[in-house]
């Protein structure tokens, strides 16, 4: 899964809160992929699902008429975070970090 700001409304673009959604993905690891191959993969699968990111991820939870279990999430094992901004910042002296480029 990943977050999404959920500020697709006009009328949201300039309230003060955290919208924060969560959107559900099913990434498909079977493959030989490359770094790139995956993360273009990614990108396109994480796009298409933000048709979806007003739909309250409890009723995702609901829909799927999953068995809850407190040893672990109800839809996805792992949750990451992306970011559309460019990224030119230092870690450390003498390190910095790149986009890497998909496209």
């Amino acid at each position: 899964g990943t977050a999404t700001a959920n500020r697709s409304h006009p009328q949201t673009h300039d309230l003060i809160g955290l919208f924060v959604n969560t959107l559900a993905l099913r990434v498909n690891l079977n493959g030989d992929w490359t770094t790139r191959e995956l993360l273009n993969y990614v990108r396109n699968l994480v796009a298409n699902a933000r048709v979806n990111e007003s739909v309250p991820f409890q009723k995702v939870v609901e829909a799927l008429g999953v068995t809850r279990d407190r040893s672990r999430h109800p839809v996805f094992q792992v949750c990451f975070g992306s970011d559309d901004t460019a990224v030119n910042e230092k870690l450390s002296f003498g390190e910095a970090s790149h986009p890497a480029g998909t496209k």
